[in-house]
């Protein structure tokens, strides 16, 4: 599971300011679908994911973008 949520990582600080909520989750989906075959669970794995994110160590615009992802 680290090596899902560090790619979700990495994919949420390159992208949040650039894509919309909705673009960077088709990014993440896609990324753990071809990257690790989860066709069947990404969303699950997202969820997860942002479940477990500390809010308080984000900036304002970081905390918003996860809100809405």
């Amino acid at each position: 599971m680290n090596k899902y949520f560090r790619s979700l990582d990495l994919l949420f600080q390159s992208n949040y300011k650039i894509v919309g909520p909705t673009a960077l989750r088709n990014i993440m989906k896609n990324h753990l679908g071809s990257n690790y075959d989860l066709l069947e669970a990404p969303d699950y794995i997202i969820d997860i994911w942002k479940h477990n994110q500390d809010p308080e160590k984000l900036s304002k615009t970081a905390q918003k973008a996860l809100t809405t992802l």
